[in-house]
Order: structure tokens, then sequence, then C-alpha cells
């Protein structure tokens, strides 16, 4: 009987560490990040990105992204990583109620507003998108991948001007392929609107 109890525990210490490391792992490898890497703040990746071509101009944007996505408490981080694995599965609505969730709790987090644009879009309600990507710039205003979807929708419900305004700005912070596109096709289409 004691042998059993032993198992049940093991079993239940487990099922403890499986549910929790996903929350605190980020924060574990980080502390085992060199001093200067952790250092590292957005003001230098921006400085580093503006210099940058190519691959590793890919690089430091990414690792903007991963610093814009730390709110800075392990519970707001894990429900943006939930939300961010609903709208992967094509979930939006319940992407929608994480980051509504994200927002309450953190309304100067930029990224959470970012996200809830994102999941808003997906589900069709313009409107909301767009106020949320206003205040995801407000708070950052060098959110070049908000910068990027603001101009992308923009171009949506034809007001060509501020879309090209808008992806020029996120082709300034970080020349993106998608933005590169999108801003090719609106100069074809301000080309005609012109002729």
């Amino acid at each position: 009987m004691l042998r059993g109890v032993g198992v049940l525990r093991a079993m239940a210490f487990a099922a403890v560490v499986m549910v929790a490391l996903p929350a605190v792992l980020p924060a574990m490898l980080a502390a085992q990040e060199p001093a200067g890497r952790a250092a590292e703040t957005l003001d230098t990746l921006f400085a580093r990105l503006a210099m940058a071509e190519g691959d590793k101009a890919a690089r430091i944007a990414e690792r903007i992204r991963l610093l814009r996505g730390q709110s800075g408490s392990a519970a707001l981080d894990l429900l943006l990583r939930h939300g961010r694995a609903a709208m992967e599965r094509g979930d939006v609505r319940i992407a929608t109620e994480h980051f509504t969730a994200l927002v309450d709790h953190a309304p100067d987090f930029a990224e959470a507003w970012y996200a809830r644009a994102g999941a808003y879009a997906a589900a069709g309600d313009i409107g909301a998108a767009f106020g949320d990507l206003q205040r995801a710039l407000q708070l950052d205003p060098r959110h070049f991948d908000a910068l990027r979807d603001l101009g992308v929708l923009l171009q949506y419900v034809d007001r060509p001007q501020a879309a090209q305004a808008a992806l020029e700005a996120s082709q300034r912070l970080y020349p993106q392929p998608e933005a590169q596109d999108a801003l090719r096709r609106l100069e074809r289409m301000l080309q005609k609107l012109e002729a």
C-alpha cells in the first residue's frame, strides 16, 4: 500500500510539473542566457535592425517579436500563448476570449492589443481590429507588424493613401516581404487610379 501511495505522489508531482513547466520554462531559459543578451533592449535591437539586411535582419526582427511578446508576467504570457495556439487551430472565438482577458489584465501591453486585432480581423470585425491596432500603435509606435496589418486593412476598406503611409512606415522599420508585396499591389492600384 505504501508503495502505491508513493507512486500516486510521484504521478501527482509529474502532473504538476507538466502543467507548470510551460509557464516557467521561458523564465528558466532566460536566466541561463548570458548577461549581455538578457540586457538586450528594444532600442538596441531596433538600432541593429536599421543596419541589418536579409537573414540577419529577420533574426533581429524575431528577437524584437520575442521581447515584445513578454508582458513581465508568466500568467499573462501564458494567456498570450494560449490565444496564439487557438488562432493556429482556427478557433477565433477562444483566441478572442484569451486576448480580451489579456487586454483587460494588461491594458498597457501592446502585444495583447495587436493579437486581439488579428483575432477580430479573422472574425471579420474590421472596426474592432482597427481600434485594437491603433491602440497597439499608441503603446508601441515601432510595432512594424501592427503597421503592416493596419496598411493591409486600410487597403481592404479602400483607403489607399492611408494604407500606403502605414505600409511605408512599416517598411522603414523592417522591410518584410508581406508588406513589400502589399505595397507593390497598392502602388499598382494607385497608378491605375491616377491614369
